[in-house]
Parts: C-alpha cells; sequence; structure tokens
C-alpha cells in the first residue's frame, strides 16, 4: 500500500490515512511510561541546574564552593533547563491537585497537539518530553490535526484487554497466516476468545493474545513485560510474560539441529506436560485453532500434525478438562 494514499471519508473535512492512523497510534500505547521516564529526566536536569545555581550563588557570596566546578557546558544547559520550570510547572500542578484520572496523558496529548497545530510555534512540552515524543509528533503529518489528539487520548478509554490486542498487532506486525493470508492476530483472537469461553481469567486471556511474540517476533520477555506495565502493575505483567514463556517452544530446530523433528517434538510434549494448568488451557486453545486451519487447508500435513497434537495430549493433560476433552474429539 502507498503510505502517502490518503482515503478521505464523506463525514471529515480533512482526509486520513490509515497507515498514519496505525503508526501514531501505536506508538501511542507506552506513552504512560513514557511520560514517566521524562519525568525522570526532568528531575535529573533540575538537579543538575539546583546544583550549578547553588555553586554559583554561594561563590557569589564568597561562600565555600566544595564540589567540582561547573564546566561552561553545564552553565549553558543549567540556563536551558531554567526556561524548562514554566512548562515542567503544569505537570506538577496537575499530579498533586487534579482528581482526574490521567490527567497528564491528557495534557501531554494536548500538548502535542499544539505543538504540531501550530509548526511548533506553540510549545508546552519540557524539553525531555519533546525529545521522548518529537517522532510522534512529525509522525501526526499524515493525519488530520484533530484525529491526531483523538488517537493519543483513545488509550484512556480502551480496556485492558482491547490494550493488550494492540499491543499483539503492533509486535507482529505484518505477519500473515500461511494458508489464508489472514493477518496473523486474527488467530490470536480467536485463541483468546475460546479461553475466555471456558472460563479463563484476564491474565491468561492476555496472554494467549501474547502467546507467539517471543516465538515469532524478536520481542524479548523483558521487552515484552516493558510493554505490560503500560497496562497492568509490573508484578501482573510479570505473571503474563511467565504463561506466554511456558507457551513458548524450546525444543525448536534452531536450538537442537543434531534432534529430528520426531525427538524434538516428544521433548517438546515432556516440556508442556511440566507447565501450568493455565499456561496448558491456553495451549488447548492453540492446538484447536491451528489444528481446524491445518485440516481445512492442507490435510495430508494436517495428518501429521494431529498426531503430534495427540503426543502432546497424552502429557498435557492438567488444564481446562471441558476444553481438553474437546481437543481429544477433535483428534479422534
Amino acid at each position: 500500500m502507498d503510505k502517502d494514499k490518503t482515503y478521505k471519508i464523506d463525514h471529515l473535512n480533512e482526509g486520513i490515512s490509515w497507515e498514519g492512523v496505525k503508526l501514531v497510534y501505536g506508538r501511542a500505547k507506552g506513552i504512560v511510561g513514557r511520560i514517566l521516564k521524562a519525568f525522570k529526566n526532568e528531575g535529573k536536569e533540575t538537579s543538575e541546574m539546583m546544583r550549578v545555581f547553588n555553586y554559583q550563588l554561594r561563590k557569589k557570596l564568597n561562600l565555600d564552593t566544595r564540589g567540582d566546578t561547573p564546566t561552561p557546558d553545564e552553565v549553558k544547559s543549567a540556563l536551558e533547563q531554567l526556561k524548562d520550570i514554566p512548562r515542567l510547572a503544569p505537570y506538577a500542578l496537575i499530579l498533586l491537585s487534579s482528581p482526574i484520572p490521567f490527567s497528564s496523558v491528557m495534557y501531554t496529548a494536548f500538548a502535542m497537539y499544539l505543538k504540531k497545530v501550530s509548526g511548533g510555534y506553540i510549545n508546552l512540552l519540557p524539553g525531555s518530553f519533546n525529545n521522548v515524543f518529537d517522532k510522534e509528533i512529525s509522525e501526526m503529518k499524515h493525519i488530520s490535526n484533530f484525529e491526531a489528539f483523538l488517537i493519543m487520548n483513545e488509550n484512556l478509554y480502551l480496556n485492558n484487554i482491547d490494550k493488550v490486542k494492540n499491543i499483539a498487532i503492533r509486535l507482529h506486525g505484518e505477519q500473515k497466516r500461511k494458508y489464508s493470508g489472514d493477518p496473523y492476530y486474527t488467530h490470536l483472537f480467536r485463541v483468546s476468545d475460546t479461553v475466555k469461553e471456558y472460563g479463563g481469567d484476564e491474565y491468561m486471556i492476555m496472554a494467549a493474545l501474547l502467546h507467539d511474540v517471543l516465538e515469532d517476533t524478536p520481542t524479548t520477555d523483558e521487552e515484552l513485560i516493558l510493554e505490560l506495565e503500560n497496562i497492568v502493575d509490573p508484578q501482573a505483567a510479570r505473571n503474563i510474560v511467565n504463561l506466554v514463556v511456558e507457551l513458548t517452544d524450546v525444543y525448536t530446530k534452531e536450538n537442537f539441529p543434531e534432534l529430528n523433528r520426531r525427538a524434538r517434538k516428544e521433548l517438546e510434549a515432556q516440556r508442556l506436560g511440566e507447565v501450568s494448568s493455565r499456561a496448558q488451557t491456553i495451549k488447548y486453545a492453540d492446538l484447536l485453532d491451528n489444528g481446524e486451519d491445518i485440516m481445512k487447508n492442507d490435510p495430508s500435513f494436517g495428518r501429521v500434525y494431529l498426531k503430534e497434537k495427540a503426543q502432546i495430549l497424552k502429557y498435557m493433560n492438567q488444564g481446562d478438562p471441558i476444553l481438553y476433552s474437546k481437543c481429544i474429539d477433535t483428534i479422534k
């Protein structure tokens, strides 16, 4: 698709590029974490500014000036940081006094919107915030002014599972299903729907959405934890990723080139028999969806696939009993 191509919507005054929307929306997912990162940077810079000014004041008053003498660059940086204080003040006021959840996020989105609309003339963002969000602001050129503001705020109104769906869509990128050519996330959504249907809790549903991320994308477990910490608390993020790790193949051809497929699948089946019952339930849902897809599109390989899954189910029998029985019936 031509990324510069704009598709018109009749009821909008301005065009909208779906590529631009997807790009900005995906990068907006971690807005809370990046605001915290910017605050941390601002804190360090303000502390350094205070050190420089304190040294200069004590020197002016002929007081003790112990410590390193500020360099010309440090003095210049301190003067620049002083200009940031008026921009930083509204954030401090919002955090300390606003009763509205995510007020700082909304203020950041509004400041980004104003900077984009004014071409940079109106800039309410402190220096560290500009550094963190400059890329998003530049990418807003793909979409209309009003929509840019809405997109940056839309994440506030999504439930946690929908936020994880967007992480899965973004991390799997342009990956497609082998037979249908459908976007890869369609498989993830079906697996998560099955887990939900059979009583899986919220974290199991999230893990189902992410169950192939570590196996099929460059994302590491620590990077996935950081993604999830923008949505749930750190311990919950680790619990979800632990489920994903349990569901990630260990005995792959890349890791064990000396073993043939049959030996690798046997060892993988034994490993899956040792994972948690919650992970096994998610795996049942994954087997069902993959099995149906393969049998429909490649019956010859499907018989091999189902035989391998029967071997897995021989070991992996501690998950949801009803879903387990459904898997057995499907194989038969």
